[in-house]
């Protein structure tokens, strides 16, 4: 009897192991069918607003850009995992395995940056071992196949960011910076200071300056950088200055007014001199709609109202950056523009850019090339968890006409600030 009773709860354990493993292969297909979907949704700009043009819509989808990777790459380890363990006869290499893939599974959780750089070799081995898998067992499973699928969509997605791009800085190439350094203490402008002499580019874009800041930065670095450009006063809401050591021959406020508010935002156009020919330079800092939203709020304002103004404070941005696009295209020569443009790849005020401009990061970055978000991460994470803090948005940009080629571009390992450098390499083409 006791046999019997023996025979039925093994056959009730296989039966649910093979009921669990079913479930779960159904489950995984169906999350991966709507993570298709969701990757099309997300990174097309284009679609999203002929299917729903919403500003909560645009903000939400500007916010997952770059964090629609790590669900795919947390699934990563658990398919190699599986593939591998299918593939191998040999208990010994079955333990090997799994553990090389549980220290593949704590770098990601540790080192969200660091593991994207290493993402593409991941991948490659879970293809790999996924072929070799149905090769031997002659079967495919609908899960892994949906899976492959998302997963071969974010490799294309960030395409050239998977690998590295190296370069040797040659004589006469022009080294850009860009940083918005939002400080709060005097001891913030001697870091950042001290970290401009140690990389020492020849062009430095600044955002979100306020007069303490503006005022040491051009007496601590005047040695340095003899030549600056500033918005003045009076000519709407500028917060940004330009730095250089190449001769400025002229500088002008570019007021980006838009019928959204009264109050409007102003860039900085200056012209340098370099290799016998004038250089246009933009540093631009958009508006931030969910800030704006923030600070005009009041508890009074119905849910309507509320809408209206974020939808407004959206269509601002989008305007101060159709304005910007329009006047640098207008411009004749190399052209630079970078700042903190507030939004993120998958946006239409990147893309306002894009279609005319060459993106540095994006044409030779290497990770994620994210600049913002661990500080505001960290402050919403108890102290033991700060280590899960990343940076996951890539709002701040440097893009530059087709007279420049981009040898190399890369986010600087400074975090003393809610924004993280940008600092490219970028060649100057041989006359036309």
């Amino acid at each position: 009897m006791s046999l019997l009773g023996g025979y039925a709860f093994l056959s009730a354990l296989y039966s649910l192991r093979f009921y669990t493993l079913k479930t779960f292969k159904t489950v995984g297909a169906m999350i991966w069918s709507f993570y298709v979907l969701l990757e099309l949704f997300v990174w097309n700009h284009r679609l999203r607003e002929l299917i729903v043009d919403n500003p909560l819509i645009h903000i939400f989808s500007s916010a997952l850009n770059d964090v629609l990777w790590i669900p795919v790459a947390l699934a990563l380890p658990f398919y190699m995992a599986h593939s591998g363990l299918r593939c191998m006869r040999r208990s010994g290499s079955k333990v090997l395995w799994l553990f090389f893939i549980i220290i593949g599974t704590a770098i990601a959780w540790i080192d969200a940056l660091f593991f994207f750089k290493i993402f593409l070799f991941g991948a490659a081995a879970f293809y790999i071992l996924w072929l070799l898998d149905i090769h031997r067992h002659r079967q495919i499973s609908l899960a892994k196949v949906l899976y492959a699928v998302v997963l071969l969509s974010v490799l294309l997605h960030y395409n050239s960011a998977l690998l590295p791009h190296p370069a040797f800085s040659q004589a006469g190439d022009l080294r850009i910076m860009t940083f918005n350094m939002n400080s709060t203490m005097a001891l913030d402008d001697m870091r950042t200071g001290q970290f401009i002499r140690e990389h020492l580019p020849d062009i430095i874009f600044l955002q979100e300056l306020n007069a303490r800041e503006k005022s040491f930065l051009l007496s601590d670095l005047k040695a340095l950088y003899p030549y600056h450009y500033g918005v003045q006063k009076g000519v709407g809401d500028n917060d940004v200055l330009i730095l250089s050591k190449k001769k400025i021959i002229s500088g002008k406020p570019v007021p980006l007014e838009t019928p959204y508010s009264e109050k409007y935002k102003t860039a900085s156009h200056v012209i340098i001199s370099y290799d016998n020919q004038s250089i246009h330079l933009i540093n631009c800092h958009f508006s931030h709609p969910v800030r704006f939203l923030a600070k005009t709020i009041a508890p009074s304002d119905s849910q309507k109202f509320w809408f209206e103004k974020l939808r407004r404070a959206d269509l601002k941005r989008r305007n101060e950056a159709r304005i910007l696009a329009d006047y640098a295209r207008a411009l004749s020569g190399p052209v630079i523009i970078a700042g903190d443009f507030n939004d993120t790849p998958n946006s239409a005020v990147y893309n306002s850019f894009a279609t005319a401009f060459t993106n540095a990061f994006t044409n030779a970055g290497y990770g994620l090339g994210t600049t913002f978000g661990e500080w505001k991460m960290q402050q919403s994470l108890p102290g033991v968890l700060h280590f899960l803090a990343f940076d996951f948005l890539r709002i701040d940009h440097i893009f530059c006409s087709q007279h420049f080629k981009v040898k190399q571009t890369r986010v600087a390992d400074l975090d003393a600030f809610d924004h993280r450098p940008l600092i490219a390499i970028l060649q100057l083409k041989t006359k036309r």
